[in-house]
């Protein structure tokens, strides 16, 4: 395959499953449902739930929210908040995760655990992004290629982007208490 030739679409990403909890334990979707479908097999279930019992009727109700990705009861307690909150900070960075892979075919792990926890970058490093941006963008034929769906100037204009406007700006010491609190998990 030559350069002017453009590579083949990447395959979609799959979107990380949403993290669900049934009486504080983790559960997805698909288990919910062979679950609600196990007891509505269940004569005897079934006919509890029906004649009232509350307990089986919330249970089948939590069940077929699951099922649909609904987290089926607010939290009470403060470690049940807490829960949902560290959840929903995960899901979210899973999500940005899944975009950044859809976006940017190619981006290493290494560049996803710096742009996903916002390592720092000195100032000059952005100057100097920006500016290969502004040259990118001026640049007809790289405009071509990208237009074009090409893989390698999708994942530069990304990148380049990132550097440039997205990344937050830090001295060395930010930088090194950054790595400090954030190892890298391709270096263990």
């Amino acid at each position: 395959m030559n350069e002017s030739t453009p590579a083949p679409a990447p395959a979609p990403q799959e979107q990380p499953a949403p993290l669900l909890y049934l009486n504080g334990q983790p559960i997805d979707a698909a288990t919910a449902a062979a679950t609600r479908a196990s007891l509505m097999g269940n004569a005897d279930y079934v006919k509890a739930a029906l004649a009232g019992d509350k307990e089986k009727q919330q249970h089948l109700t939590a069940l077929w929210q699951l099922e649909r990705g609904i987290q089926p009861a607010a939290p009470t307690t403060a470690a049940q908040v807490q829960e949902q909150i560290t959840d929903r900070m995960e899901r979210d960075r899973l999500m940005h995760v899944s975009a950044l892979r859809s976006a940017a075919d190619g981006i290493t792990d290494e560049q996803l655990h710096q742009i996903v926890n916002g390592r720092p970058i000195p100032r000059e490093e952005q100057q100097i992004a920006q500016r290969h941006l502004a040259a990118l963008q001026r640049d007809k034929d790289f405009a071509r290629r990208y237009l074009d769906g090409d893989r390698q100037a999708a994942l530069e204009m990304k990148l380049t982007a990132i550097a440039a406007r997205g990344m937050p700006v830090g001295t060395l010491e930010d930088i090194r208490a950054w790595e400090a609190a954030h190892p890298s998990p391709v270096r263990k």
